[in-house]
């Protein structure tokens, strides 16, 4: 089954598929920095968000065995998050679509760039987000897995 048939439309579900992730990886990052600022012990609000309708792709896979293990080794990078937020925002705006949303996640991932993290994974913005309020990483004890 063809889900993408007319030409373009492909590329155009890549951008909308690529910015939920993107701005999931943004809300993911502030929300566990949050977690950290009060405290909270990462692994029970972990347990929490997974089990509840905060759950998402994002926190699960690629946090849980990304950057929360401390590997901000690129899969997709930072930078490559970055160009895409910029494609999708010239596409909303030639569609006129408004976007405030992806344009404040982009200014995020341009902050990240600048602070030099533009080659790491682009799960790393938990890291650059607790840089930024100068907390520590969030980190989970070694051998934790998501239930």
């Amino acid at each position: 089954m063809r889900v993408c048939s007319t030409p373009g439309t492909g590329q155009r579900t890549k951008l909308v598929n690529n910015y939920v992730a993107i701005t999931l990886t943004q809300v993911n990052s502030e929300a566990i920095a949050l977690s950290q600022r009060f405290g909270l012990d990462l692994t029970k609000t972990l347990a929490v968000l997974l089990g509840t309708s905060a759950n998402n792709g994002q926190l699960r896979m690629n946090f849980a065995n990304k950057v929360l293990q401390g590997d901000t080794e690129p899969g997709f990078t930072i930078d490559l998050a970055h160009k895409d937020l910029s494609l999708i925002l010239g596409a909303a705006h030639a569609s006129h679509v408004p976007m405030p949303v992806a344009a404040a996640v982009f200014e995020s991932y341009s902050q990240a760039r600048a602070n030099g993290c533009g080659g790491n994974d682009f799960s790393a913005m938990a890291d650059a987000v607790c840089d930024l309020a100068r907390i520590p990483r969030a980190r989970v004890p070694r051998g934790w897995k998501p239930a």
